[in-house]
């Protein structure tokens, strides 16, 4: 697998969800969750240890751009007031980011606005 190409997908998309201020947020959250299911099926099924598979090695110490999207792109969710159903959306990408970048991404990203987001995701209210 070419990691440049699956890091310039993984930029892309983590943008389109960071900067998205409407319910289309919701979409780029399944799009990018499956795409990174994808990617740890990938890595558990080529290597025994995740640290030893190259893809997964060269995504995480490459360009973080795309973790730090995602992390902004959650956490701009997550502090929103939104329904419960809108909610438990976010964390079905939480989840297999969680598996691919570990605990440590959750914790050290900053939660920095991404460029042109707004002051949160427009959805019905909590």
């Amino acid at each position: 697998a070419n990691a440049d190409l699956y890091g310039q997908v993984l930029h892309r998309m983590s943008s389109e969800f960071c900067k998205c201020q409407s319910e289309q947020k919701f979409k780029h959250a399944t799009s990018l969750a499956f795409t990174l299911m994808y990617l740890c099926e990938h890595r558990n099924s080529h290597v025994t240890d995740a640290s030893t598979c190259p893809l997964h090695a060269q995504l995480l110490d490459g360009d973080r751009k795309w973790q730090e999207d995602t992390h902004s792109g959650l956490y701009d969710i997550l502090r929103s007031r939104l329904s419960a159903d809108l909610r438990a959306r976010a964390f079905e990408l939480l989840v297999p980011m969680l598996g691919f970048c570990g605990i440590d991404w959750m914790l050290t990203l900053s939660t920095t606005k991404c460029s042109g987001a707004g002051a949160g995701v427009s959805g019905a209210a909590a």
